[in-house]
């Protein structure tokens, strides 16, 4: 996920909460099976994207130098920024901002592999 993708998703959810309150506020337990299924599906789709938005995903990246790390973040923005605080000044750490990815775990297996 990318920023622009999570401030999206934020503007979605925000957009569900409001629907949900105004049809609460509208039909007050809602006696019509139509604003019912509505009702749900809005709550459902926004305890989605909470879901998704407290998601941290593992990212990985490369040294420019060789070597590689990984960096937990919720985009991958945050992690390229994450990773450039911790790595800062540090000789031999340049960090590939090209070279970040979401982690799966064939790539983690492969860069692990090189270790043994």
């Amino acid at each position: 996920m990318t920023n622009s993708e999570k401030a999206k998703m934020q503007n979605r959810l925000e957009d569900l909460i409001s629907r949900v309150k105004e049809i609460e506020k509208l039909f007050p337990g809602f006696d019509n099976p139509v604003m019912d299924e509505i009702h749900l599906e809005f709550t459902r789709e926004a305890q989605a994207i909470q879901q998704k938005l407290a998601e941290k995903r593992e990212y990985l990246f490369n040294f420019k130098g060789g070597g590689w790390n990984s960096e937990y973040a919720h985009t991958m923005e945050e992690a390229v920024q994450i990773a450039k605080l911790q790595f800062q000044g540090r000789k031999g750490f340049d960090i590939d901002e090209k070279s970040f990815r979401v982690s799966t775990p064939t790539d983690i297996q492969n860069l692990l592999s090189f270790c043994y």
